[in-house]
């Protein structure tokens, strides 16, 4: 009982002294101040916008089946790495099949052609053995031809009685010659005429008999027709040797051209599964950063993940070149004209506090379209696209990331201008407090254009001079 008497006298001095604590009166807060200062003061406008690259590849599939290995996203890539790979089982299988056909039909085409070189070398072999039999019975008929037939005989024998006559007179006429000379009635000229008409003689006569000789065992008739007749047998067994092996060589050929069409068939058919082997595995055709693609299943769309079945002409991935980051915002149309192509803007990424990317304007949109809002907003909002490309971007600036822009729309130089909390609307104008000597002392000034942080003062102020921030809240009336 005493413990809790004890408790509550506690209890109730406590409640006494925060009773005195909350009737006593509070300080009065110290008004805060700013210095006006003379400088250049930035125009801009600053909007929430989205990263994405310029420049983009879209990488497709290129048949049909299911996804055994993607690239991680986010991956930055380089070109010739894998990024999507299928399951080649079928294909490879194909292919070794269509290998071994072409194989087989490569065999029968080299059987089939080594055919055609053995009976190409037998209708040569025999060729040249018919030739040969040919030239040798053409060299007998014209052995034939040029002996002297026997009807020849007599006329010879003429010729050669002809001849001795005309020897023996010569030799007479030269053998009294001699004495003649001798005796001084002929010239000596005339008795060497005569010798050498007697040796002209005696090989005329000699010329005589030989022809005689090879008369008497000179051809008949019979062997000349038996030397025309293997000549034409030699031609005509050459030409059926010929047009007898001519229909091997067509067939063969034939064959040669059967087994070269098989070969053509079956390399085209591992040229195609060679294809489709290749097609299971996709690489990069550009450096860039691996983004998932979305694919649309029973009316829904999910990203592309591993084991899913693709198709062919699927989006699997996208390659954006992060060397090409842009900044796509949208800006009101009552502030479009303020921004040119070419104006300067500052990019700081959501996800990096602090970083800070500069950029210029690339792209303002032709026409005005209604702003993309949430649901209950506002939806009579016009507004006009804007791209700035982010120069010298790094790792941290990834398409799809969330971004601030602000757009320089113009610079004021050299003008005096206080921060937006010391200016204090009235119906006359505008004031400032001023603080001097340690009081605030309301002061009518001329203002001139405002951006998000500062009012350019264009009369009442001077450099130097400090005015109260916020001075409603400060006391100040």
């Amino acid at each position: 009982m005493l413990l809790k008497l004890a408790v509550a006298a506690i209890v109730v001095v406590a409640l006494g002294t925060g009773t005195y604590w909350y009737s006593g009166a509070a300080p009065p807060p110290r008004p805060v101040t700013a210095v006006a200062t003379r400088g250049d003061v930035d125009f801009k406008i600053t909007e929430l916008s989205e990263l994405r690259a310029l420049e983009s590849v879209t990488v497709l599939a290129q048949k049909d089946g299911p996804i055994s290995y993607l690239v991680p996203e986010g991956t930055l890539v380089k070109p010739g790495d894998v990024l999507v790979r299928f399951d080649p089982s079928q294909f490879e299988m194909t292919q070794l099949t269509s290998r071994a056909e072409l194989m087989a039909a490569q065999a029968e085409l080299r059987a089939a052609q080594k055919e055609r070189e053995a009976l190409q070398y037998k209708l040569d072999a025999e060729t040249a053995y018919l030739q040969g039999n040919l030239r040798l019975a053409e060299a007998e008929l014209a052995h034939e031809r040029r002996k002297p037939l026997a009807e020849d005989l007599e006329r010879v024998r003429l010729e050669v009685e002809k001849a001795r006559l005309a020897y023996e007179n010569a030799e007479k006429k030269a053998n009294v010659l001699p004495d003649l000379v001798a005796k001084g009635f002929v010239a000596r000229s005339t008795a060497d005429d005569a010798e050498l008409a007697v040796l002209s003689a005696k090989a005329t006569l000699q010329a005589a008999r030989v022809t005689l000789e090879k008369t008497q065992a000179g051809a008949n008739r019979e062997d000349l027709e038996r030397a025309i007749i293997r000549v034409e047998q030699a031609k005509t067994a050459l030409g059926h040797a010929a047009r007898g092996i001519q229909p091997h060589l067509q067939a063969s050929q034939a064959t040669i051209e059967k087994y070269e069409a098989n070969v053509k068939r079956a390399q085209n058919l591992v040229d195609k599964a060679t294809r489709e082997v290749a097609k299971t595995e996709i690489t990069a055709p550009q450096a860039g950063l691996a983004v998932y693609a979305k694919a649309s299943s029973g009316g829904s769309a999910e990203r592309v993940h591993l084991g899913m079945m693709a198709f062919a002409g699927q989006p699997l991935l996208y390659l954006p070149d992060t060397s090409t980051m842009v900044a796509d915002g949208e800006v009101n149309e009552v502030d479009i004209w303020k921004v040119n192509l070419g104006a300067l803007a500052d990019v700081t990424l959501e996800a990096y506090p602090g970083a800070m990317f500069r950029g210029r304007v690339v792209d303002i949109g032709r026409l005005a379209r209604v702003k993309r809002s949430r649901p209950g907003a506002d939806a009579r909002v016009k507004v006009f696209d804007v791209t700035v490309k982010i120069d010298n971007p790094d790792r941290r600036v990834k398409p799809g990331s969330t971004a601030t822009v602000d757009i320089y729309t113009d610079r004021m130089r050299d003008v005096v201008s206080v921060p937006m909390s010391a200016v204090v609307p009235r119906k006359d104008g505008h004031v400032v407090f001023v603080a001097t000597d340690g009081k605030p002392a309301e002061r009518k000034i001329t203002v001139g254009p405002t951006n998000a942080e500062r009012v350019v003062v264009k009369a009442g102020l001077q450099p130097g001079e400090h005015v109260l921030l916020a001075p409603g809240r400060a006391g100040a009336r």
